[in-house]
Order: structure tokens, then sequence, then C-alpha cells
């Protein structure tokens, strides 16, 4: 438990200071938003949704620092809660994920015209004029384990089609990957209509605080760029072609105990092949895969009484190449 901990909880990322993007140009703090002449789609791409997640502020400096500018429509960069990054610790790197409240869990109707009050949701409602402009929103979270970059679908059929074009994540998730009785910004509005084109879409860029996840985050984005036809010949990302694992997600261990282990250091996206394969132990009660090809979705190396410790998921057969 101790290694895990320490292994989880190292900070390689160096955290950087975005004061310089506060005044926005947009009349949002923290929102940067740049209109070409040509008609075209509004795309948004969103980092630090959770303060303590830093690879997507990176990330989005690094683009704003590029300055690209898309070839047709517009396109808006948001660093969505500053005030909880404001709190990085790398000493205590999970304590920042919010002020108040996780603002990915504020995005019913009922929150935001409701009465309720918090640091979160007056952000969720200086961000949603503009989100409710936005016809393709790229969502940059991190995960507390290592393994494959994801992108999560969840139940929408709109995420799970963009999903599959972008040339990265390569791994792709369907299902939902945690209880939430409230709505995550993914599941936003026009988003979540069937009948609309507005689609977002949740990616994981790889564990919290290695360097390479910030480098992946911004490859990410720039796919979602260039996917959508808006990014210049010089900003074009180099990955020409690849091949899409799909899963879903048929079920979740959570842990009843106070002292639940993996066999070993499992990544996400891990596939273990022969059913009743032990993976893990809650307590002294073992855990084992229920199918053949049983994938691992964003394992937690230590969790307690009552948390997700994995969540099981099957091969799905769609799959495509992006060339």
């Amino acid at each position: 438990m101790e290694n895990a901990i320490a292994k989880y909880s190292t900070v390689e990322l160096d955290w950087i200071p975005i004061d310089a993007y506060e005044d926005g140009n947009c009349g949002i703090p923290y929102v940067w938003s740049y209109a070409s002449s040509t008609s075209g789609p509004h795309l948004m791409i969103c980092g630090i949704v959770h303060g303590n997640e830093i690879a997507g502020a990176i990330a989005l400096d690094r683009l704003l620092q590029s300055g690209i500018r898309p070839v047709r429509g517009r396109l808006t960069f948001c660093f969505a809660n500053p005030d909880a990054y404001a709190r990085f610790d790398p000493s205590q790197p999970t304590a920042s994920r919010h002020v108040d409240q996780d603002l990915n869990r504020l995005w019913a109707l009922d929150v935001l015209d409701g009465c309720a009050e918090s640091v979160e949701i007056r952000r969720a409602r200086a961000l949603r004029p503009l989100i409710d402009d936005v016809d393709a929103l790229l969502d940059i979270h991190s995960m507390q384990g290592e393994g494959r970059p994801v992108a999560v679908a969840g139940g929408n059929p709109k995420a799970l089609a963009l999903a599959m074009q972008l040339p990265s994540p390569n791994f792709v998730v369907s299902g939902e990957l945690h209880d939430a009785t409230m709505l995550r910004l993914r599941d936003y509005g026009r988003f979540s209509h069937l009948n609309d084109a507005a689609t977002a879409l949740q990616v994981e860029a790889g564990q919290h605080w290695q360097k390479q996840t910030a480098d992946t985050a911004y490859d990410i984005a720039l796919g979602f760029i260039d996917l959508c036809r808006m990014a210049p010949d010089n900003f074009r990302p180099n990955v020409t072609e690849t091949s899409h694992t799909h899963v879903q997600i048929s079920e979740h261990v959570y842990t009843s105990s106070d002292h639940f282990r993996f066999v070993d250091d499992f990544a996400n996206g891990d596939c273990i092949d022969k059913t009743g394969t032990v993976i893990g132990y809650d307590g002294d009660t073992p855990v084992a895969t229920p199918y053949d090809q049983c994938y691992l979705v964003m394992p937690v190396q230590f969790r307690k009484r009552g948390g997700r410790a994995v969540s099981l998921a099957k091969s799905c057969s769609v799959t495509r190449s992006i060339a």
C-alpha cells in the first residue's frame, strides 16, 4: 500500500502559472476564443475541470503559446477551474481536485438554474452561455493509475462516434465508469440530445502527474482540431493511422473492506485472458475475472471501503482505422 501511494503520488510535471490568461478575450476569465473568417463549427478544448489534473493546463498553455488559429469556424480554449488549480500543492497533489464541490458533477439544469452557491457552481454558470454555443467539446482529464490513455464515451453514441474517429486515444470505453447522481460536463444540454449534432467527449490522457501525460494531452487536442478540419497545415498531428480498441463496461468492483489489494501493478487497458483469474483480494476474499478477455479499466491501486477499485469490460466488435 505504501509503495503504491508513493508511486502514484509522485509529481513529475511542473505546475505552471496561468495568471496571464486570467482576462480571457471573450468576457469570461481564463477563456480564450478565436474565430476564423471562414464559417465552420465551434470547438472547445477544456482542461483542469479538476484542479489537480495539471496536465490539462500545460497542454492548453502549449496550444495558446503556439499561436494556433482555426482555418474555419471558432476555436475556444478553457481553463475550467482556475481557483482549484491555484491551490495545487505537489506535496498533497490530490487535495486541489476542487474548492467546494466537483465541477464535473454540476451540469444538471436544476443545479445551474437553482439557488445553491459555490465556487464551482458560479464557474459553471459563467461558462454555460459559451458552452451552449459549442458544437464539439474535448474535455481533457487524467487518471490516478498508469496505462493506456482512454476516451470515455459513456452511453452516448455521438461521443462514441467521435472517439472512434480521433487518432488518439485508441482505447475507447463505453458505459459509465463511476456512479454519479449529478451530470458531467460531457452530458450537459445539447451534448446528450441524440437529435442534436453537438458532441462532447471526455479523455483521460494518462497518469495525473507523469511528464508524458501533458504531451499526450497536447497530441489528443491537436488531433481533435485536425479531425474537425480546423488545423493549419503546420499544426497537423503526426498520427496517420490507428486501430481502436473499443470495450464496454460490464461491471464495477467496489471494495467492501479497507484492505483491498491487487495481485499485480495493473494498468488501464490491461487484458486478462482467462475466466477466473484472481486479480486482487478484498480483505481475504479473492476477486476474479468473470469472463475471458476481460479488460481492466482505470484500476485504482489504493481504495478505502466502498470505493471503486476497477471496472471490468468486454471487447466490442466495432473497430475503425483512421487514415
